[in-house]
């Protein structure tokens, strides 16, 4: 499972001096703990000052974010972990939705994950990488000779790249290109 950290830092001692500590997300005792601790007991509010984590974690725990998204965020994941899907795939798809589905502990975090992994269509190193992954994919490419007549080879990849862009979501993350169907 992929670290996830926050710096939970008290609201109302901002003005004098930071007081926080760094927690692991993961681990629900000491995430209790440290907000317990820095909070006095829930009698300050927090406030978040800095994450460590993949992409689609720093959304999700932004300043304001309160206990319950984080427990969320280790819930999705411990299930990225279980359906062995990449943070990088589940950050390309949480970047493009994310506005559209309630705070995330109102889902169950194998649902989020499974629709991420339902949406990818192809990935690849570019565009035209990733539209050739979708072509070998989606496309009867069985009977297509792979020997130096290879039809690939006459495609204009970029362009086919950019028409599938009509029906799909191209997202970078990282060095790889995922390409994605979201209904």
């Amino acid at each position: 499972m992929a670290e996830l950290r926050v710096w939970l830092g008290n609201q109302a001692q901002y003005a004098d001096r930071l007081r926080g500590e760094w927690v692991n997300v993961g681990d629900p005792d000491e995430l209790s703990a440290v907000y317990n601790r820095v909070t006095y007991n829930g009698r300050d509010e927090h406030f978040i000052g800095d994450v460590e984590g993949p992409a689609w974690f720093r959304e999700m725990a932004t300043e304001w974010a309160d206990i319950d998204v984080l427990s969320a965020a280790a819930g999705i994941a411990e299930a990225l972990d279980d359906e062995s899907v990449s943070d990088d795939l589940f950050s390309a798809w949480w970047d493009i939705v994310h506005t559209s589905y309630a705070r995330p502990h109102e889902w169950d975090p194998r649902e989020l994950v499974n629709a991420a992994r339902d949406a990818l269509m192809a990935e690849g190193d570019g565009d035209a990488d990733a539209a050739m992954s979708y072509a070998e994919a989606f496309c009867s490419m069985d009977e297509w000779d792979y020997s130096h007549l290879d039809p690939r080879s006459c495609i204009d990849w970029d362009a086919y790249a950019r028409n599938l862009q009509n029906d799909y979501s191209f997202v970078r993350v990282g060095g790889t290109v995922f390409i994605l169907h979201i209904s």
